[in-house]
């Protein structure tokens, strides 16, 4: 009877241990899996943006969750790699990584706007069996480790952009960079360095699902370059057969932009986002008016026509970029006022104009004081267009 009783008093205790050490293990993994969980959504929670802001976060809600990396320590382990899982066509630099492996997810590095992020915890297990039991049945530790992935998901919405440029004779009559050249000159590599930002990059020969426009201005008309195309090639062929004006080519602005509203509108492209980037080195002026002072009739005309385009440029475009080039505050006593919006000199820029031209859209103006520094702008405009073509 003693013997009977002592097994079954043996099965019993066996059979307790191993129900507490096995809930014990049970309730490990659960704490291991959501804290890993945790980490990865709060370290997503900085994606593209801040790669390593994302590293960093991840491993404090690890922490705060009860997880420090401490190997040589509590034998803790908190691991976090960073990813590429998106299925855009072409990455965009600065803005959102290129999948090279697409659809699986391909290794990011910090610094590459990477899109996901994956959060290993392992520590030391439970024994199965309580201590005593684990060392009497030979059994060790077993590791308890959870991975979790955080992705953002990434839709590119196609662009629809209209780039116009200045064409009058003051873009070939002043000289900037080293070694020296034209505006026109700077505009057109600024020109190129945007499409090269919509195609992916200056290795790719189409622009996806988006297009662009090429307009010029001068001489009291306007020209379009290249009609909406989504080949990049022909884009970039287009800006490079700009040709340089004569020198007494004067300046209105209205024309560019009316061409551009009614090009955006007759152009069927449900779902696009529709962008106009316009640049100009001066402000309208027609030809016979005086260069100084208040008072020409001409040239204040254009300007109210081109205040009059405005509205239905605003219309058709979801976000309008206007670029000044040379200095915006040249005029008062000192020289660092913003010129009035009534000047007659043709060298001045109309700032006023040109900050109403942007409204209340999606783009901004920009001033660029030297014209070499135009390309290194319209890539910045090129990552902000792109950067508003994204949806999560």
């Amino acid at each position: 009877m003693m013997i009977i009783f002592a097994a079954i008093f043996t099965i019993t205790l066996v059979m307790g241990a191993l129900t507490v050490d096995v809930g014990l293990w049970l309730s490990e993994r659960r704490a291991v899996a959501k804290a890993a969980d945790l980490a990865a959504l709060a370290g997503a929670q900085n994606l593209p943006d801040n790669d390593q802001l994302a590293i960093d976060n991840a491993k404090e809600w690890a922490e705060l969750n009860g997880f420090e990396h401490d190997p040589e320590g509590s034998g803790v382990e908190v691991s976090v790699d960073l990813f590429c899982s998106n299925t855009l066509k072409h990455g965009v630099a600065g803005i959102i990584c290129e999948n090279t492996s697409s659809p699986d997810p391909s290794p990011c590095e910090v610094g590459d706007n990477c899109d996901s992020i994956r959060v290993t915890i392992t520590k030391p297990g439970q024994h199965i069996f309580s201590s005593f039991f684990s060392s009497f049945f030979g059994m060790g530790e077993i590791k308890e480790g959870s991975a979790a992935m955080a992705a953002l998901t990434f839709e590119a919405i196609a662009n629809d952009v209209v780039i116009i440029i200045d064409r009058s004779g003051s873009m070939t009559t002043n000289y900037a960079g080293v070694p020296p050249r034209t505006r026109l000159y700077w505009a057109k590599e600024a020109a190129r360095e945007l499409v090269d930002g919509i195609a992916g990059g200056p290795g790719h020969s189409t622009l996806g699902d988006s297009y662009v426009e090429v307009i010029t201005f001068g001489g009291g008309t306007a020209d379009r370059v290249i009609a909406f195309s989504d080949d990049a090639d022909d884009v970039r062929d287009a800006i490079n057969g700009i040709t340089n004006p004569l020198s007494q080519t004067d300046t209105y602005i209205a024309p560019g932009m009316t061409m551009a509203t009614d090009d955006l509108h007759d152009h069927t492209h449900i779902g696009s986002h529709r962008v106009v980037v316009l640049l100009s080195d001066g402000r309208n002026w027609a030809t016979g008016d005086p260069t100084s002072g208040t008072h020409c009739d001409a040239t204040h005309q254009r300007r109210a026509n081109t205040v009059a385009a405005i509205d239905g440029l605003l219309d058709e475009a979801d976000a309008v970029h206007t670029i000044g080039i040379g200095d915006d505050a040249t005029c008062g006593p000192a020289h660092d006022e913003y010129c009035p919006w009534n000047s007659c000199d043709p060298q001045e820029l109309d700032r006023d104009l040109l900050v109403a031209i942007v409204g209340d859209s999606q783009g901004a103006y920009w001033n660029v004081k030297d014209a070499s520094d135009l390309p290194g702008t319209f890539q910045i405009i090129a990552w902000e267009i792109a950067g508003q073509a994204l949806t999560q």
